[in-house]
């Protein structure tokens, strides 16, 4: 369980047995599919963090580049067990 300083709380489960469900491939695909598609966090050194995560198991689904929105960075990654992952970098002003 992950709480920050204002009560908002993120549970992350690892289970032993149980089948897979949705394994977005792609960004696309994720936004093209109801239900859960993929989690995202905004993090201050994007090269950094995604350098890490790889470094820990996870695989390159897009390396960091420019995002859509002006001003934001962002790369995409597979946890070890497949999830889909967008980490964001950028100023909230873009928003």
């Amino acid at each position: 369980m992950l709480v920050d300083a204002t009560g908002l709380r993120l549970e992350l489960l690892a289970r032993s047995t149980g089948g897979p469900g949705l394994r977005a491939g792609s960004p696309v695909e994720a936004a093209s599919t109801w239900g859960f598609g993929h989690l995202c966090f905004e993090v201050g050194d994007l090269d950094g963090v995604y350098g890490r995560l790889l470094h820990r198991g996870a695989t390159s689904v897009l390396d960091p580049r420019p995002a859509p929105q002006e001003g934001w960075r962002m790369a995409w990654v597979h946890d070890p067990e497949g999830n889909l992952i967008e980490l964001i970098c950028g100023s909230t002003a873009h928003l």
